[in-house]
């Protein structure tokens, strides 16, 4: 029996060999690939260590610029604090300034309004020196037209108008005043011919 054991192991000796010879090249090729891969692998690991090292420096910069802003935007409010709080008194001491010149412009405006109060008081209480012509004189031409009297017309302006004087009209129509004239009336405005 060992005969035929060992007669067994010599014949298939070779094709067993051949198959462990396949199976190891297989896995030397395997265990390759592997190699390649896991040389890949690290490369991989190194390129993204690299890129996460420059992601903490621009993170790292990026805090910088945040605390660098941060401290101007502070600053920049206790600035702007600064200023507020100033206006109010600014804007008092402009108030003060304004009521000031009012003050002075209404005083200056009340003297001159009093002063013209008194003046027409004064005016008011004094006898009027108007000499009121009460005796007419017959002295005028007889000889004239009729005028009806219009709203805004004067002694003066119908006189010119015809060629008459103030004098003659109003001794011709007996009219005391040239104020006394009133639109609607119908008067004589002598003339020479």
């Amino acid at each position: 029996m060992y005969r035929f054991l060992f007669v067994f192991l010599a014949l298939s000796w070779p094709v067993f060999a051949t198959a462990q010879n396949n199976a190891f090249a297989r896995m030397s090729q395997d265990v390759q690939l592997m190699q390649e891969q896991i040389g890949q692998l690290r490369l991989q690991v190194e390129q993204m260590q690299r890129q996460q090292d420059q992601m903490l420096k621009n993170y790292e910069a990026l805090l910088k610029r945040q605390d660098a802003v941060t401290t101007s935007l502070n600053t920049f409010v206790a600035q702007t604090e600064t200023k507020l709080s100033a206006l109010p008194e600014r804007e008092a001491a402009a108030k003060r300034e304004i009521l000031a010149e009012v003050s002075k412009q209404i005083e200056v405006l009340a003297k001159q309004t009093d002063a013209g109060f008194k003046a027409l008081a004064e005016a008011m209480n004094a006898t009027p020196n108007v000499n009121v012509q009460t005796n007419f004189s017959e002295d005028y031409p007889t000889t004239g037209y009729s005028h009806v009297v219009k709203g805004g017309e004067t002694i003066s302006g119908i006189a010119k108008k015809y060629g008459s004087s103030i004098k003659d009209i109003m001794n011709a129509n007996r009219i005391a005043r040239a104020q006394d004239l009133k639109a609607g009336e119908t008067i004589f405005v002598p003339v020479n011919e």
